[in-house]
């Protein structure tokens, strides 16, 4: 379980750096919506493997991101972490890469819907 936060902590500390600190002209005009459906597939993936609510949300990666970025990385973990504790908890490997999947790209597709990715 361990080794599963610190994979969780590293996917949403690379996701914050490489959200926050590409210059917004230098990104592609899909890359954040890209990479927050890869934060929100990192995050049911972790909730798919059994971790809590509190593991996700107690991640190093969001206790040490810059402030400046911590309260919205912070939001936006809860709100995929709420959204993830609705779906179901499979046991069946392949139906947990459905449910990470699936969850991706709704999060995507909602970015991308939202404007954020333009």
């Amino acid at each position: 379980m361990i080794f599963r936060s610190r994979v969780l902590c590293a996917i949403i500390a690379t996701t914050t750096l490489m959200i926050f600190s590409t210059p917004a002209d230098a990104r592609s005009p899909n890359s954040v919506c890209i990479t927050m459906g890869e934060m929100a597939k990192s995050i049911m993936d972790g909730r798919q493997v059994g971790l809590t609510r509190s593991d996700i949300l107690s991640t190093p990666a969001l206790q040490n991101s810059p402030p400046s970025v911590r309260a919205i990385m912070q939001s936006l973990v809860r709100t995929f972490v709420t959204e993830a504790f609705k779906i179901e908890r499979y046991t069946d490997p392949a139906d947990q890469q459905i449910a990470a999947e699936e969850f991706r790209v709704r999060a995507e597709s909602a970015c991308t819907e939202s404007g954020l990715g333009d």
